[in-house]
């Protein structure tokens, strides 16, 4: 291993391999984003030390160069706004590196009332000799400032100068220093920019650097006076009188136009007394008493908020992130003695995991250990926060009002819209796709039309003779947008889809449940949604046609009567071998599909309708069509929760088919495909094929993708929620894995979605 020794720069400290080794261990623990090189904590740790070997070769040889950054905006209040960057993995560990190494001379220089960003103190601190002075009744008064857009208005040159004359002069210190100041950074429409002037927030340099800049400006409070204490870019002055703490406050506001260039942010200025009360760091000092903050306490509901709503379905993920937030906010306010306040924020976090959880179908009990699993910031009697949570939720339900109904209503349309703009059919031929900053540019002919990748979903390319490029396929898969290819009548030839969804370890759990029973139970369900779906759509219809047709009412009473023993029967079948189980359930759906398909024909008409996978009648191109948009979406929905399409349970594999998709397509063809269909046909809409063709028209392919992706995405209530087909896909697709890789079966089932009638 490689060592330095006392007589090397600093430089040759911070490219040290074993320095760089200590740095990755700390960023490591991190995780963090993916930069703008698509490489990941995980992906960097896989070849750990020929990269590092290579960024210290790099850096000694004078070859490394920092990436570019990744610009986002986290929006806050009023539509505002801070930029952050994600810088590269190999970037972040130089950085950490050069904090490591050069951290102790920064020390030397930061004064003893800055506490922020610094391991010897923080806010804690600040916060606890804030109370003690008021208590000792050393000071009365105080004044606040708060320097606006401080990291965006540092000056790069001042920066360096500080750097050189305080901390480092090496040549290639400064050098590097100035190319991660200057770096260019990209934001989300690819447009590149260069940083003239301020820190980027998100480097790990930047916190350390600010509170250089700063140091003149500590510098110039020294006196036994009054105390000037600072953490970032907030400072307090506590004096004994307000003409002090005013007067104070001025200076501060001069010196820091002056000899900044720096201007204070107006509406956070306070000038009191202890006991009236202020404000600092999201604590309210009133007397000896400290409490939340007003305005903390709505970014601490604001966050739980986020967490809740913005992290899907996931229970255990959802607690995880909270538990995290939770955990740093108890150990910041644990001066604090407010029981009030930490009973509000426990009573808000229960009722929006209930909210949450409400729709699961879990018992109280499940409920309850869903629950105590959720860190709180005090004590509570867990089961009466449930029961409260719980009505206080069945009555917001039932107090609403016609216009909320509406407005919900309302809400569906809207939410159907915008997945429906985000799904992409290129149906015409010899159209060509190109990417350009953050949009597609499809050209055909003369006609050229433009997206926004931030508005797209999914792609399907139909048809010949259509083009992509490849600089756009890889930028769709870092959005993780699919990409569907499929021949004239919609039957599925390929998707696109990022390369690092796959899962070995998901696909040794599919193979397991060939051994512990889950296999054969999958089998079951997968048929029996089918089954059930079948029946639900029929009488669907049967409300209208029982009346009208004795015909119907003979043929639906005969193929509820015989599914429904199909159902028992298959039940009960023996699953010990699950090829035969495999045969047997074909056997028995078979003959209920020649029911099903009989009647449906007769809601088509003619009732010489045949149901053909390989049909090229209107009726059958029409249904393979739209199996083949579900069958593309359910594709992508398994590869991307990282299960193997090729292993299945209710249909045998088959060598190079996805069967586990034919296992999930099942229950989703009657409520989605089939009524869509009967739709098309009873409203006499045109759908024809091309002349002396057995392909569909350009125009009628238009139509029916059209219809299909509007059924997949219509919203409709479903167990007292809202939901699509698209999101039920989804669903279903984690439940499936949930339900392979649970260690317990109980509280893990899988189920098949069942329509409502």
């Amino acid at each position: 291993m490689e060592f330095f020794m006392k007589e090397d720069s600093y430089f040759d400290k911070i490219s040290n391999l074993y320095n760089l080794e200590l740095a990755w261990n700390e960023i490591k623990l991190k995780d963090g984003a993916i930069g703008v090189d698509n490489v990941s904590v995980e992906e960097f740790d896989n070849n750990i030390t020929e990269n590092l070997k290579l960024l210290s070769n790099q850096l000694k040889n004078g070859e490394y160069t920092p990436k570019p950054l990744f610009e986002f905006k986290k929006y806050k209040k009023d539509n505002k706004y801070r930029k952050i960057v994600i810088t590269s993995v190999s970037d972040r560990v130089v950085q950490k590196s050069f904090v490591n190494i050069l951290e102790p001379l920064f020390e030397l220089h930061f004064y003893q009332f800055s506490y922020a960003y610094r391991k010897s103190r923080g806010q804690r601190d600040i916060v606890n000799l804030i109370q003690t002075l008021f208590k000792q009744k050393k000071f009365r008064y105080v004044s606040t400032g708060d320097i606006r857009n401080y990291f965006d208005n540092i000056d790069q040159e001042t920066l360096i100068k500080f750097f050189k004359e305080k901390i480092c002069n090496e040549d290639k210190i400064v050098e590097i220093l100035k190319m991660w100041l200057q770096n260019y950074s990209i934001d989300v429409e690819r447009e590149f920019m260069k940083k003239e002037n301020g820190l980027y927030e998100g480097y790990i340099i930047s916190p350390i650097l600010s509170n250089l800049y700063l140091t003149l400006f500590d510098s110039h409070w020294e006196n036994n006076n009054y105390l000037y204490l600072r953490y970032a870019d907030n400072y307090i002055f506590l004096t004994q009188d307000i003409e002090t703490a005013e007067k104070l406050y001025r200076e501060s506001e001069n010196y820091l136009s002056n000899n900044y260039n720096l201007r204070l942010n107006d509406q956070d200025y306070q000038l009191s007394s202890i006991d009236e009360g202020f404000t600092f760091l999201g604590i309210l000092f009133k007397g000896s008493t400290l409490t939340i903050s007003d305005k903390k306490l709505l970014k601490i509901k604001k966050k739980i908020r986020s967490i809740v709503d913005f992290n899907g379905s996931n229970i255990e993920d959802i607690i995880d992130k909270l538990n995290k937030s939770v955990n740093s906010w108890k150990y910041y306010y644990s001066l604090i003695n407010q029981k009030k306040v930490k009973k509000e924020i426990n009573n808000y976090i229960i009722n929006y995991i209930v909210k949450k959880i409400v729709f699961l179908r879990i018992s109280k009990d499940e409920m309850l250990n869903i629950i105590n699993r959720v860190v709180l910031f005090d004590n509570f009697d867990s089961k009466k926060i449930v029961d409260m949570a719980i009505n206080n939720y069945n009555y917001e339900k039932n107090r609403k009002t016609d216009t909320k109904a509406i407005i919900k209503e309302n809400r569906k349309v809207y939410k159907k819209e915008v997945n429906l703009n985000g799904e992409w059919v290129i149906l015409k031929q010899g159209t060509s796709m190109t990417l350009s900053y953050n949009k597609i540019i499809m050209k055909n002919g003369s006609y050229k039309s433009e997206v926004s990748l931030n508005k797209i979903s999914a792609i399907q390319i139909g048809d010949k003779n259509n083009s992509i490029t490849t600089n756009l396929i890889k930028e769709l898969s870092v959005k993780k947008i699919p990409v569907y290819i499929t021949d004239s009548f919609s039957r599925p030839i390929a998707s696109i889809i990022p390369s690092n969804y796959s899962s070995l370890g998901k696909s040794r759990k599919q193979i397991e449940a060939f051994y512990n029973k889950r296999a054969s139970y999958l089998a079951k369900e997968f048929i029996i949604g089918k089954i059930k779906n079948q029946q639900k759509l029929l009488t669907y219809y049967a409300k209208y046609w029982r009346k009208k047709s004795h015909r119907f009412s003979y043929l639906f009473n005969k193929f509820k009567e015989s599914s429904n023993k199909t159902i028992e029967k298959i039940k009960k079948l023996d699953g010990s071998n699950i090829r035969d189980l495999q045969l047997k359930i074909m056997g028995e759906e078979g003959i209920i599909a020649s029911k099903y398909w009989e009647i449906f024909a007769f809601l088509i008409l003619p009732e010489n309708f045949k149901r053909d996978k390989n049909g090229y009648d209107i009726t059958n191109i029409m249904l393979n069509y739209g199996y083949g948009i579900l069958y593309n979406r359910i594709h992508t929905e398994l590869i991307k929760e990282g299960l193997n399409p090729q292993i299945s349970y209710l249909h045998s594999e088959q060598k190079n088919k996805p069967t586990l998709v034919y296992d999930l397509i099942e229950q989703f063809r009657a409520p989605v495909v089939e009524r869509s269909v009967i739709k098309i046909i009873n409203k006499k809409q045109k759908i024809e094929l091309k002349p002396n063709s057995k392909l569909l028209s350009d125009k009628s392919r238009k139509i029916l993708a059209k219809v299909f992706l509007n059924r997949l995405h219509s919203y409709f209530n479903y167990r007292e929620t809202e939901t699509s087909f698209a999101e039920q896909i989804k669903e279903r697709v984690k439940l499936l894995n949930r339900f392979l890789n649970a260690e317990k079966v109980k509280g893990n089932l899988y189920s098949s979605f069942i329509m409502r009638s």
